[in-house]
């Protein structure tokens, strides 16, 4: 008989192994950086999200959050449950909060940010369909969330 494995195990497995793949990447801040901006360039949309965003959320961030090559906001906030790893391996910015959230419980106030960013993430958590509420609750009307 097959055995549907534990999603939570199956999770902590691929957290895991996301964590290795980071702490031996050996990629400078400077690659991720070019790749977000590379990104803002064809996507000219995202820039425009932003022209009166106050507060910029980024779930499952990770090592280096798109929101280190964004115009600064009034609040910048990078979560993901693997930040305390990654702020040995790549400088933190003084001007944003990094936290360490799953997406499936975001601990942020309803209608929190102008923006939420999840770039390349969806596939990384345990529950996909939680954490795209959790971000449209975090999320203000008029708002915009880009996967």
């Amino acid at each position: 008989m097959n055995e549907t494995p534990d999603i939570h195990s199956v999770w902590k497995d691929a957290q895991e192994k996301e964590r290795k793949i980071w702490l031996e990447s050996n990629q400078p801040e400077s690659y991720f950086i070019e790749h977000w901006s590379e990104l803002l360039r064809k996507a000219p949309l995202i820039l425009r999200s932003l022209s009166r965003a106050e507060a910029v959320l980024d779930v499952a961030c990770g090592g280096v959050p798109i929101l280190h090559a964004l115009p600064r906001t009034k609040r910048m906030v990078a979560t993901d449950p693997l930040n305390r790893d990654f702020a040995v391996l790549y400088p933190r910015k003084e001007w944003i909060q990094y936290d360490h959230f799953c997406a499936e419980s975001l601990p942020y106030e309803d209608a929190a940010f102008d923006v939420v960013f999840c770039m390349n993430a969806l596939d990384h958590m345990s529950n996909p369909q939680v954490a795209v509420r959790q971000m449209l609750r975090v999320l203000k009307p008029g708002g915009w969330l880009h996967l």
